[in-house]
């Protein structure tokens, strides 16, 4: 059975995309999560076979930081969890 992952994500902390895809990097090791961008996003979570929770804290600090980017992220993960019932997220 693959292990169950929960990753939080705390949004007052990222200040830009890279450090969003740093952080995620860190916390996906298991998922061999390597990328930089939505896509490698995308393909790791599109792929997880265990069950993987992401909660995102202060998502109103995301956007502001991140802007147009946080939009897409916001599409992106809804598509992702549609696509992999393995895959669920929520925003606090």
């Amino acid at each position: 059975m693959a292990k169950r992952l929960k990753v939080t994500v705390d949004g007052s902390a990222v200040d830009s995309e890279a450090s969003f895809h740093a952080y995620m990097r860190e916390a996906l090791t298991d998922l061999e999560y390597e990328g930089d961008d939505l896509k490698a996003l995308e393909d790791v979570l599109l792929s997880a076979e265990g069950p993987v929770r992401l909660i995102i804290k202060n998502h109103d600090d995301l956007i502001a930081s991140l802007g147009d980017y946080a939009q897409r992220l916001d599409v992106l993960l809804h598509e992702i969890a549609v696509a992999n019932p393995n895959f669920s997220f929520k925003y606090k």
